[in-house]
Protein backbone atom coordinates (compact mmCIF):
# COMPACT_ATOMS: atom_id res chain seq x y z
CA UNK A 1 0.00 0.00 0.00
CA UNK A 2 1.69 3.31 -0.85
CA UNK A 3 2.07 5.97 1.87
CA UNK A 4 -1.24 8.23 0.03
CA UNK A 5 -3.19 5.01 0.95
CA UNK A 6 -1.85 4.27 4.20
CA UNK A 7 -2.42 7.66 5.03
CA UNK A 8 -6.03 7.92 4.36
CA UNK A 9 -6.21 4.85 5.79
CA UNK A 10 -5.18 6.53 9.08
CA UNK A 11 -7.37 9.16 8.43
CA UNK A 12 -10.63 7.29 7.83
CA UNK A 13 -10.16 5.20 10.96
CA UNK A 14 -9.61 8.36 13.12
CA UNK A 15 -13.31 9.91 11.54
CA UNK A 16 -14.56 6.46 12.40
CA UNK A 17 -12.75 6.53 15.85
CA UNK A 18 -14.05 10.53 16.22
CA UNK A 19 -17.99 9.22 15.81
CA UNK A 20 -17.60 6.40 17.64
CA UNK A 21 -16.62 8.90 20.63
CA UNK A 22 -19.33 11.17 20.11
CA UNK A 23 -23.26 10.55 20.90
CA UNK A 24 -24.09 9.85 16.52
CA UNK A 25 -27.80 11.54 16.80
CA UNK A 26 -30.43 10.65 14.42
CA UNK A 27 -31.97 13.82 13.35
CA UNK A 28 -36.06 14.60 13.92
CA UNK A 29 -35.30 10.33 14.70
CA UNK A 30 -35.88 9.92 10.60
CA UNK A 31 -33.95 6.92 10.75
CA UNK A 32 -36.14 5.23 13.94
CA UNK A 33 -39.47 6.47 11.96
CA UNK A 34 -38.18 4.86 9.00
CA UNK A 35 -37.71 1.23 10.33
CA UNK A 36 -40.80 2.02 12.11
CA UNK A 37 -43.09 2.64 8.90
CA UNK A 38 -41.56 -0.16 6.67
CA UNK A 39 -41.62 -2.37 9.55
CA UNK A 40 -45.68 -1.31 9.49
CA UNK A 41 -45.90 -2.17 5.55
CA UNK A 42 -43.74 -5.26 5.99
CA UNK A 43 -46.59 -7.84 6.57
CA UNK A 44 -49.32 -5.80 4.84
CA UNK A 45 -49.74 -8.87 2.53
CA UNK A 46 -50.36 -11.20 4.89
CA UNK A 47 -52.40 -9.14 7.11
CA UNK A 48 -54.62 -7.39 4.12
CA UNK A 49 -55.48 -10.76 3.03
CA UNK A 50 -56.26 -12.81 6.16
CA UNK A 51 -58.63 -10.04 7.57
CA UNK A 52 -60.91 -9.26 4.52
CA UNK A 53 -62.57 -12.15 5.69
CA UNK A 54 -66.27 -11.11 4.25
CA UNK A 55 -64.72 -10.34 1.28
CA UNK A 56 -63.48 -14.35 1.13
CA UNK A 57 -67.02 -15.57 2.56
CA UNK A 58 -68.45 -13.55 0.19
CA UNK A 59 -66.59 -14.76 -3.16
CA UNK A 60 -66.45 -18.24 -2.03
CA UNK A 61 -70.52 -18.66 -1.43
CA UNK A 62 -70.82 -17.97 -5.14
CA UNK A 63 -71.85 -14.30 -4.52
CA UNK A 64 -74.38 -15.13 -2.16
CA UNK A 65 -73.22 -14.93 1.74
CA UNK A 66 -76.53 -16.27 3.02
CA UNK A 67 -75.86 -19.75 1.11
CA UNK A 68 -76.12 -22.56 4.13
CA UNK A 69 -74.52 -25.07 1.63
CA UNK A 70 -71.71 -22.93 0.04
CA UNK A 71 -70.31 -21.77 3.62
CA UNK A 72 -70.29 -25.33 5.39
CA UNK A 73 -68.02 -26.24 2.28
CA UNK A 74 -64.50 -27.52 2.66
CA UNK A 75 -63.48 -24.45 0.30
CA UNK A 76 -64.90 -21.60 2.65
CA UNK A 77 -64.36 -23.22 6.10
CA UNK A 78 -60.90 -24.19 5.95
CA UNK A 79 -59.96 -20.94 3.75
CA UNK A 80 -58.05 -19.30 6.18
CA UNK A 81 -55.77 -22.47 6.95
CA UNK A 82 -55.20 -23.16 3.11
CA UNK A 83 -54.17 -19.18 3.20
CA UNK A 84 -52.24 -19.52 6.12
CA UNK A 85 -50.51 -22.75 4.21
CA UNK A 86 -49.69 -20.75 1.26
CA UNK A 87 -48.32 -17.67 2.41
CA UNK A 88 -46.16 -19.08 5.22
CA UNK A 89 -44.91 -22.66 3.45
CA UNK A 90 -43.14 -20.57 0.66
CA UNK A 91 -41.51 -17.94 2.82
CA UNK A 92 -38.90 -20.96 4.27
CA UNK A 93 -37.70 -21.59 1.05
CA UNK A 94 -37.38 -17.92 0.21
CA UNK A 95 -36.00 -17.22 3.70
CA UNK A 96 -33.05 -19.77 2.64
CA UNK A 97 -32.38 -17.90 -0.33
CA UNK A 98 -32.74 -14.64 1.06
CA UNK A 99 -29.86 -16.03 4.00
CA UNK A 100 -27.75 -17.29 0.94
CA UNK A 101 -27.94 -14.46 -1.22
CA UNK A 102 -27.58 -12.03 1.17
CA UNK A 103 -23.91 -11.30 0.18
CA UNK A 104 -24.44 -11.78 -3.18
CA UNK A 105 -27.50 -8.90 -3.89
CA UNK A 106 -27.54 -5.55 -3.09
CA UNK A 107 -30.03 -4.55 0.00
CA UNK A 108 -31.71 -2.23 -2.85
CA UNK A 109 -32.03 -5.14 -5.40
CA UNK A 110 -34.08 -7.02 -2.60
CA UNK A 111 -36.18 -4.25 -1.08
CA UNK A 112 -37.13 -2.64 -4.48
CA UNK A 113 -37.87 -5.81 -5.87
CA UNK A 114 -39.88 -7.30 -3.49
CA UNK A 115 -41.83 -4.08 -3.06
CA UNK A 116 -42.75 -3.83 -6.80
CA UNK A 117 -43.64 -7.17 -6.76
CA UNK A 118 -46.28 -6.25 -3.86
CA UNK A 119 -47.54 -3.38 -5.73
CA UNK A 120 -48.37 -5.65 -8.34
CA UNK A 121 -49.70 -8.44 -6.74
CA UNK A 122 -52.18 -5.94 -5.08
CA UNK A 123 -53.57 -4.71 -8.38
CA UNK A 124 -54.37 -7.75 -9.64
CA UNK A 125 -55.98 -8.50 -6.57
CA UNK A 126 -58.08 -5.01 -6.73
CA UNK A 127 -58.78 -5.66 -9.81
CA UNK A 128 -60.43 -8.88 -9.40
CA UNK A 129 -62.68 -7.51 -6.35
CA UNK A 130 -65.65 -6.67 -9.39
CA UNK A 131 -65.06 -9.25 -11.44
CA UNK A 132 -67.76 -11.90 -11.25
CA UNK A 133 -66.27 -15.55 -10.30
CA UNK A 134 -69.48 -17.22 -9.20
CA UNK A 135 -69.24 -19.39 -12.23
CA UNK A 136 -65.14 -20.49 -11.65
CA UNK A 137 -64.68 -20.57 -7.91
CA UNK A 138 -62.30 -23.28 -8.32
CA UNK A 139 -59.87 -20.96 -10.86
CA UNK A 140 -60.68 -18.23 -8.77
CA UNK A 141 -59.65 -20.05 -5.81
CA UNK A 142 -56.62 -20.83 -7.73
CA UNK A 143 -55.47 -17.58 -8.89
CA UNK A 144 -56.04 -16.17 -5.50
CA UNK A 145 -53.56 -18.90 -3.64
CA UNK A 146 -50.93 -17.79 -6.46
CA UNK A 147 -50.76 -14.34 -5.57
CA UNK A 148 -50.73 -15.19 -1.88
CA UNK A 149 -47.34 -17.31 -2.57
CA UNK A 150 -46.29 -14.47 -5.08
CA UNK A 151 -46.96 -11.67 -2.52
CA UNK A 152 -45.80 -13.47 0.34
CA UNK A 153 -42.86 -14.32 -0.99
CA UNK A 154 -41.57 -11.00 -2.02
CA UNK A 155 -42.38 -10.04 1.83
CA UNK A 156 -40.14 -12.69 3.05
CA UNK A 157 -37.28 -10.98 0.93
CA UNK A 158 -38.38 -7.61 2.19
CA UNK A 159 -38.63 -8.82 5.82
CA UNK A 160 -35.29 -10.92 6.33
CA UNK A 161 -33.69 -7.76 4.10
CA UNK A 162 -34.61 -5.15 6.07
CA UNK A 163 -34.51 -6.83 9.80
CA UNK A 164 -31.27 -7.83 8.45
CA UNK A 165 -30.67 -4.10 8.23
CA UNK A 166 -32.21 -3.08 11.23
CA UNK A 167 -29.74 -5.42 13.05
CA UNK A 168 -26.45 -2.93 11.84
CA UNK A 169 -28.21 -0.22 14.55
CA UNK A 170 -28.93 -0.08 17.74
CA UNK A 171 -31.28 -2.11 19.68
CA UNK A 172 -34.13 0.15 19.50
CA UNK A 173 -34.11 0.13 15.25
CA UNK A 174 -34.94 -3.51 15.45
CA UNK A 175 -37.61 -2.98 17.86
CA UNK A 176 -39.11 -0.10 15.95
CA UNK A 177 -39.18 -2.26 12.73
CA UNK A 178 -40.85 -5.15 14.79
CA UNK A 179 -43.22 -3.28 16.89
CA UNK A 180 -44.34 -1.23 13.41
CA UNK A 181 -45.29 -4.83 12.16
CA UNK A 182 -47.55 -5.01 15.09
CA UNK A 183 -49.12 -1.86 14.46
CA UNK A 184 -49.24 -2.67 10.88
CA UNK A 185 -51.76 -5.28 11.93
CA UNK A 186 -53.87 -3.07 13.30
CA UNK A 187 -54.34 -0.58 11.09
CA UNK A 188 -55.01 -3.39 8.13
CA UNK A 189 -57.64 -4.40 11.01
CA UNK A 190 -59.03 -0.88 11.67
CA UNK A 191 -59.15 -0.56 8.18
CA UNK A 192 -61.42 -3.26 6.95
CA UNK A 193 -63.64 -2.58 9.58
CA UNK A 194 -64.00 1.07 8.83
CA UNK A 195 -64.68 -0.48 5.14
CA UNK A 196 -67.14 -2.45 6.30
CA UNK A 197 -68.94 0.31 8.35
CA UNK A 198 -68.80 2.33 5.28
CA UNK A 199 -69.60 0.53 2.35
CA UNK A 200 -72.82 -0.97 1.48
CA UNK A 201 -71.19 -2.97 -0.46
CA UNK A 202 -68.72 -5.79 0.21
CA UNK A 203 -66.81 -5.70 -2.84
CA UNK A 204 -66.67 -1.56 -2.72
CA UNK A 205 -64.99 -2.19 0.80
CA UNK A 206 -62.71 -4.80 -0.47
CA UNK A 207 -61.87 -2.73 -3.15
CA UNK A 208 -60.86 0.61 -0.98
CA UNK A 209 -59.13 -2.07 1.36
CA UNK A 210 -56.83 -3.95 -1.39
CA UNK A 211 -56.29 -0.04 -3.09
CA UNK A 212 -54.78 1.18 0.42
CA UNK A 213 -52.42 -1.85 0.59
CA UNK A 214 -51.48 -0.49 -3.30
CA UNK A 215 -51.24 2.86 -1.92
CA UNK A 216 -49.15 2.41 1.41
CA UNK A 217 -46.67 0.12 -0.73
CA UNK A 218 -45.88 2.78 -3.18
CA UNK A 219 -45.08 4.97 0.44
CA UNK A 220 -42.80 2.31 1.66
CA UNK A 221 -40.70 3.03 -1.74
CA UNK A 222 -40.78 5.89 -1.14
CA UNK A 223 -39.52 6.22 2.52
CA UNK A 224 -37.11 3.57 1.81
CA UNK A 225 -35.30 5.50 -0.91
CA UNK A 226 -34.88 8.16 1.73
CA UNK A 227 -33.60 6.16 3.92
CA UNK A 228 -31.14 5.49 1.71
CA UNK A 229 -30.28 9.17 2.08
CA UNK A 230 -30.17 9.34 5.28
CA UNK A 231 -26.19 9.95 6.67
CA UNK A 232 -27.40 8.33 10.07
CA UNK A 233 -28.34 5.22 8.16
CA UNK A 234 -25.33 5.62 5.74
CA UNK A 235 -22.95 5.31 8.75
CA UNK A 236 -24.62 2.39 10.71
CA UNK A 237 -25.01 0.44 7.42
CA UNK A 238 -21.54 0.82 5.93
CA UNK A 239 -19.26 0.64 8.92
CA UNK A 240 -19.20 -2.60 9.85
CA UNK A 241 -17.03 -5.03 7.38
CA UNK A 242 -18.21 -8.36 8.07
CA UNK A 243 -15.45 -10.95 7.46
CA UNK A 244 -16.95 -13.46 5.83
CA UNK A 245 -17.18 -11.56 1.86
CA UNK A 246 -14.69 -11.88 -0.67
CA UNK A 247 -12.94 -8.67 -0.69
CA UNK A 248 -11.44 -7.07 -3.94
CA UNK A 249 -9.01 -4.38 -4.15
CA UNK A 250 -11.13 -2.54 -6.59
CA UNK A 251 -13.27 -1.83 -4.18
CA UNK A 252 -10.69 -0.13 -1.51
CA UNK A 253 -9.86 1.60 -4.32
CA UNK A 254 -12.76 2.81 -5.58
CA UNK A 255 -13.82 4.68 -2.08
CA UNK A 256 -10.05 6.28 -1.87
CA UNK A 257 -10.86 9.74 -2.35
CA UNK A 258 -9.78 13.21 -1.56
CA UNK A 259 -12.66 13.69 0.92
CA UNK A 260 -11.93 13.33 4.92
CA UNK A 261 -15.21 11.19 4.93
CA UNK A 262 -15.24 7.51 5.37
CA UNK A 263 -17.48 7.52 1.84
CA UNK A 264 -18.49 9.59 -1.30
CA UNK A 265 -21.33 11.81 -0.23
CA UNK A 266 -23.04 10.74 -3.06
CA UNK A 267 -22.53 7.06 -2.38
CA UNK A 268 -25.80 5.27 -1.86
CA UNK A 269 -24.06 2.64 1.24
CA UNK A 270 -26.64 0.08 0.95
CA UNK A 271 -25.72 -0.61 -3.08
CA UNK A 272 -22.31 -0.76 -2.33
CA UNK A 273 -20.98 -4.02 -0.58
CA UNK A 274 -20.50 -4.32 3.21
CA UNK A 275 -17.10 -4.15 3.32
CA UNK A 276 -16.28 -0.74 1.75
CA UNK A 277 -14.50 0.33 4.36
CA UNK A 278 -12.34 -2.80 5.16
CA UNK A 279 -8.58 -1.70 5.41
CA UNK A 280 -6.48 -2.71 2.32
CA UNK A 281 -4.00 -4.64 5.30
CA UNK A 282 -7.01 -6.79 6.26
CA UNK A 283 -7.06 -8.27 2.56
CA UNK A 284 -4.91 -11.69 3.44
CA UNK A 285 -7.22 -12.37 6.36
CA UNK A 286 -10.42 -12.53 4.21
CA UNK A 287 -12.42 -16.00 4.18
CA UNK A 288 -12.67 -16.69 0.50
CA UNK A 289 -16.32 -17.76 0.93
CA UNK A 290 -19.76 -16.09 -0.56
CA UNK A 291 -21.75 -17.69 2.20
CA UNK A 292 -23.00 -16.11 5.71
CA UNK A 293 -21.24 -18.05 9.02
CA UNK A 294 -24.75 -19.77 9.93
CA UNK A 295 -23.28 -22.61 11.94
CA UNK A 296 -21.43 -19.82 13.93
CA UNK A 297 -24.28 -18.11 14.42
CA UNK A 298 -26.52 -21.15 15.29
CA UNK A 299 -24.00 -21.73 17.83
CA UNK A 300 -24.77 -18.67 19.52
CA UNK A 301 -28.32 -18.43 19.30
CA UNK A 302 -29.56 -22.06 18.91
CA UNK A 303 -32.12 -21.26 21.88
CA UNK A 304 -33.52 -18.14 20.76
CA UNK A 305 -34.01 -19.59 17.07
CA UNK A 306 -35.87 -22.37 18.78
CA UNK A 307 -38.22 -19.95 20.81
CA UNK A 308 -38.54 -17.75 17.75
CA UNK A 309 -39.75 -21.06 16.08
CA UNK A 310 -42.21 -22.38 18.95
CA UNK A 311 -43.71 -18.86 19.53
CA UNK A 312 -45.28 -18.47 15.99
CA UNK A 313 -45.69 -22.20 15.67
CA UNK A 314 -48.32 -21.69 17.82
CA UNK A 315 -49.59 -18.68 17.14
CA UNK A 316 -50.00 -19.29 13.76
CA UNK A 317 -51.89 -23.20 14.34
CA UNK A 318 -55.05 -21.08 15.98
CA UNK A 319 -54.63 -17.36 14.28
CA UNK A 320 -56.11 -16.66 12.25
CA UNK A 321 -57.51 -20.40 11.09
CA UNK A 322 -58.65 -21.01 14.52
CA UNK A 323 -59.86 -17.87 15.66
CA UNK A 324 -61.77 -16.92 12.63
CA UNK A 325 -64.36 -19.96 12.97
CA UNK A 326 -65.12 -19.07 16.74
CA UNK A 327 -69.25 -18.06 16.50
CA UNK A 328 -70.39 -15.54 19.75
CA UNK A 329 -72.98 -17.32 21.73
CA UNK A 330 -74.79 -14.26 23.35
CA UNK A 331 -76.13 -13.21 20.11
CA UNK A 332 -78.11 -15.03 17.21
CA UNK A 333 -75.52 -16.33 14.33
CA UNK A 334 -77.86 -13.98 11.55
CA UNK A 335 -77.09 -10.92 13.90
CA UNK A 336 -75.33 -7.69 12.52
CA UNK A 337 -72.99 -8.17 15.38
CA UNK A 338 -72.17 -12.11 14.72
CA UNK A 339 -71.86 -11.71 11.15
CA UNK A 340 -70.26 -8.76 10.17
CA UNK A 341 -68.20 -8.07 13.21
CA UNK A 342 -67.60 -10.20 15.58
CA UNK A 343 -64.75 -11.42 14.28
CA UNK A 344 -62.92 -8.03 12.91
CA UNK A 345 -63.46 -6.76 16.37
CA UNK A 346 -63.18 -9.20 18.94
CA UNK A 347 -60.59 -11.23 17.05
CA UNK A 348 -58.86 -9.77 15.25
CA UNK A 349 -58.58 -6.34 16.58
CA UNK A 350 -57.77 -7.45 19.63
CA UNK A 351 -54.98 -10.08 18.91
CA UNK A 352 -53.39 -7.31 16.89
CA UNK A 353 -53.45 -5.00 19.83
CA UNK A 354 -52.46 -7.48 22.37
CA UNK A 355 -49.48 -7.98 20.04
CA UNK A 356 -48.69 -4.35 19.45
CA UNK A 357 -48.87 -4.17 23.38
CA UNK A 358 -46.63 -7.41 23.13
CA UNK A 359 -44.18 -5.78 20.61
CA UNK A 360 -43.99 -2.35 22.40
CA UNK A 361 -43.42 -3.97 26.28
CA UNK A 362 -40.36 -6.04 24.63
CA UNK A 363 -39.19 -3.27 24.03
CA UNK A 364 -38.77 -0.91 27.22
CA UNK A 365 -38.89 -4.51 29.59
CA UNK A 366 -36.32 -6.51 28.08
CA UNK A 367 -37.13 -9.40 29.88
CA UNK A 368 -36.96 -12.37 29.95
CA UNK A 369 -32.84 -12.82 29.56
CA UNK A 370 -31.88 -14.55 26.71
CA UNK A 371 -29.78 -17.22 28.80
CA UNK A 372 -32.34 -17.61 30.63
CA UNK A 373 -34.40 -20.60 31.07
CA UNK A 374 -37.54 -18.61 31.78
CA UNK A 375 -37.76 -17.70 27.71
CA UNK A 376 -38.11 -21.52 26.43
CA UNK A 377 -40.23 -22.00 29.63
CA UNK A 378 -43.05 -19.30 28.68
CA UNK A 379 -43.24 -20.13 25.22
CA UNK A 380 -43.26 -23.48 25.52
CA UNK A 381 -46.50 -22.43 28.12
CA UNK A 382 -47.77 -20.87 25.26
CA UNK A 383 -48.93 -24.92 24.08
CA UNK A 384 -51.76 -24.19 26.73
CA UNK A 385 -53.67 -22.13 24.40
CA UNK A 386 -54.73 -25.08 22.11
CA UNK A 387 -56.78 -26.65 23.73
CA UNK A 388 -58.44 -23.49 25.83
CA UNK A 389 -59.26 -22.04 21.99
CA UNK A 390 -60.43 -25.72 21.32
CA UNK A 391 -63.08 -25.55 23.89
CA UNK A 392 -64.26 -22.37 23.20
CA UNK A 393 -67.47 -21.88 19.87
CA UNK A 394 -65.10 -22.80 17.50
CA UNK A 395 -67.78 -24.13 13.87
CA UNK A 396 -67.90 -25.89 12.63
CA UNK A 397 -67.42 -28.73 15.00
CA UNK A 398 -67.22 -32.18 13.95
CA UNK A 399 -65.39 -34.27 16.55
CA UNK A 400 -65.98 -32.44 20.06
CA UNK A 401 -69.46 -31.24 21.20
CA UNK A 402 -68.48 -30.21 24.38
CA UNK A 403 -68.32 -26.28 25.03
CA UNK A 404 -66.60 -25.82 27.88
CA UNK A 405 -65.79 -22.41 27.30
CA UNK A 406 -69.05 -21.46 25.78
CA UNK A 407 -68.94 -17.98 27.35
CA UNK A 408 -68.14 -15.21 24.69
CA UNK A 409 -65.72 -13.31 26.71
CA UNK A 410 -63.74 -15.91 27.10
CA UNK A 411 -62.12 -16.48 23.80
CA UNK A 412 -61.85 -12.41 23.63
CA UNK A 413 -59.43 -12.68 26.98
CA UNK A 414 -57.66 -15.45 25.36
CA UNK A 415 -56.95 -13.83 22.65
CA UNK A 416 -55.62 -10.94 23.80
CA UNK A 417 -52.86 -13.17 25.97
CA UNK A 418 -52.05 -14.93 22.80
CA UNK A 419 -51.66 -11.83 20.90
CA UNK A 420 -49.36 -9.99 24.13
CA UNK A 421 -47.10 -13.29 24.24
CA UNK A 422 -46.74 -13.32 20.83
CA UNK A 423 -45.34 -10.23 20.57
CA UNK A 424 -43.37 -10.22 23.55
CA UNK A 425 -41.86 -13.26 23.70
CA UNK A 426 -41.30 -13.34 19.95
CA UNK A 427 -39.82 -9.44 19.97
CA UNK A 428 -37.43 -10.33 22.80
CA UNK A 429 -36.09 -13.42 20.81
CA UNK A 430 -35.40 -11.70 17.63
CA UNK A 431 -33.96 -8.38 18.57
CA UNK A 432 -31.55 -10.25 21.47
CA UNK A 433 -30.23 -12.45 18.79
CA UNK A 434 -28.32 -10.03 16.90
CA UNK A 435 -26.61 -9.17 19.90
CA UNK A 436 -25.49 -12.30 21.56
CA UNK A 437 -23.33 -12.93 18.10
CA UNK A 438 -19.92 -10.67 17.36
CA UNK A 439 -21.11 -7.31 15.10
CA UNK A 440 -19.73 -8.61 11.97
CA UNK A 441 -22.92 -11.66 12.02
CA UNK A 442 -25.36 -9.02 13.03
CA UNK A 443 -27.11 -8.51 9.54
CA UNK A 444 -26.70 -12.11 8.64
CA UNK A 445 -28.05 -13.43 12.15
CA UNK A 446 -31.34 -11.07 11.04
CA UNK A 447 -31.98 -13.30 8.24
CA UNK A 448 -31.30 -16.19 10.29
CA UNK A 449 -33.77 -15.11 12.53
CA UNK A 450 -35.77 -14.43 10.01
CA UNK A 451 -35.70 -17.79 8.77
CA UNK A 452 -37.04 -19.37 11.73
CA UNK A 453 -40.21 -17.32 12.06
CA UNK A 454 -41.20 -18.22 8.75
CA UNK A 455 -40.35 -22.08 9.65
CA UNK A 456 -42.51 -21.56 12.17
CA UNK A 457 -45.52 -20.04 10.77
CA UNK A 458 -45.31 -22.45 7.80
CA UNK A 459 -45.48 -25.63 10.18
CA UNK A 460 -47.94 -24.07 12.11
CA UNK A 461 -50.07 -23.48 9.19
CA UNK A 462 -49.46 -26.64 8.18
CA UNK A 463 -50.46 -28.08 11.88
CA UNK A 464 -53.77 -25.76 11.88
CA UNK A 465 -55.83 -27.58 9.05
CA UNK A 466 -54.90 -30.71 10.78
CA UNK A 467 -55.57 -29.22 13.95
CA UNK A 468 -59.28 -27.84 12.83
CA UNK A 469 -60.41 -31.51 11.68
CA UNK A 470 -60.38 -32.98 15.21
CA UNK A 471 -62.27 -30.50 16.76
Amino acid sequence: MDERHQGRGRSGEGIVRSCLSQDLSDPYHATYLSFYLLGLGSLLPWYFFSTAKGYWDYKFSGGNSSSEQSSNSDLLVYFESYLSIASTVPNVFVSVLNVLLIHKLSANVRVLSSLATMLLIFAVTAALVKVDTSTWLSGFFGVTMTCVVVVNSATAVFLGSLYGLAALFPAKYPQAFITGQAMGGTLSVLASIVDIAAAGDVTDSALAYFLTADIYVLVCIVIYLRLCKLPFARYHISYEAPPSINYDARDAASVQSDSDEPYPADTDVLMAPAYTHAPRQQEQHQQQRSFPPVRAILRETRWLCLCVFFCFYVSMILFPPVLANIVPTSVSPESVWAKKYFVPVAIFLVYNLGDLVGRVTAGWLRWPAPESWLMPALVFLRTAFLPLFAFCNYQPRRHTSTLLLANDAVPVVLTALLGVTNGHLGSTALTFAPRVVPAEMAEATGAVMTFFLSLGLAAGALSSNIFMRFI
